[in-house]
């Protein structure tokens, strides 16, 4: 089992979103060795990235209102799409299948949660990034 989590690991820090996940997730994951361990590492991953989202949302809703409140509207219902995307995004991971996880407890407790932190690294990235400085 530890051979499968640790080859889920090393697939898992080579997708296109691991660049943008924090130093404290990589040393977390490269010490966590249990499942368990790394869903621990995934879930502070995720608080993480939701704090920096929210930072991020309000740097750039403060500067586009000063700009036009018709393209801080915009951004909003933008933002608003996002988030329902986000909440339903890596879902695949937690399926069941004939009353066992499809993707057992490497999709539980790696992928799932490296994958939202990843979504959700993207768009503080994306925002971040949104208006010229």
């Amino acid at each position: 089992m530890k051979q499968i989590s640790l080859i889920v690991f090393l697939l898992l820090t080579n997708n296109s979103y691991a660049s943008d996940l924090s130093n404290e997730f990589d040393r977390c994951m490269k010490s966590a060795g249990t499942n368990r361990n790394f869903g621990t590492c995934t879930e502070k991953e995720m608080s993480y990235q939701e704090k920096m989202l929210t930072k991020a949302w309000s740097d750039i809703s403060k500067e586009i209102k000063e700009i036009s409140l018709n393209a801080y509207n915009e951004l909003l219902t933008e933002q608003r799409l996002w988030i329902k995307y986000k909440d339903s995004a890596c879902n695949y991971f937690l399926a069941e299948n004939d009353g066992a996880l499809a993707f057992g407890q490497e999709g539980t407790y790696l992928q799932y949660g490296s994958c939202k932190a990843g979504i959700i690294a993207e768009r503080v990235k994306y925002l971040q990034n949104t208006l010229p400085r």
